[in-house]
């Protein structure tokens, strides 16, 4: 794998990483949350609760990946993206490859939560 003897054994000491901390302590305080509201807040107003507490915000140059969609392509959703210091990038022409990953993500969720409820 071209990876020194001495970067691997610093790898395998170095426990969690920064951003992987903070996503388990966001994961932590949005369970809090849907457990203080017995399992009735949803994502609006989860995500409303952990911006009135204070929840992270991504630095600027945050990458938004997309496929050529009209909605991700359009310049009015350039202009929000640079505002807000939001880098586009998109697939290639005819790569649905791309997007395959976060396709199949969202289909499982879904699935699994969205279409097993009334």
């Amino acid at each position: 794998m071209k990876v020194s003897r001495a970067a691997y054994y610093a790898h395998r000491t170095a426990g969690p990483s920064a951003h992987a901390r903070q996503d388990a302590e966001l994961t932590e305080q949005i369970a809090a949350i849907h457990d203080e509201s017995n399992g009735t807040y949803g994502t609006p107003r989860l995500h409303a609760e952990l911006r009135h507490r204070g929840r992270r915000r991504p630095e600027p140059g945050v990458i938004f990946h997309s496929d050529r969609g009209c909605q991700y392509t359009s310049a009015q959703f350039g202009a929000l993206a640079d505002q807000h210091g939001v880098r586009s990038s998109v697939g290639r022409k005819g790569q649905c490859w791309d997007n395959t990953v976060a396709e199949s993500f969202f289909a499982t969720i879904t699935a699994e939560s969205i279409d097993r409820r009334g």
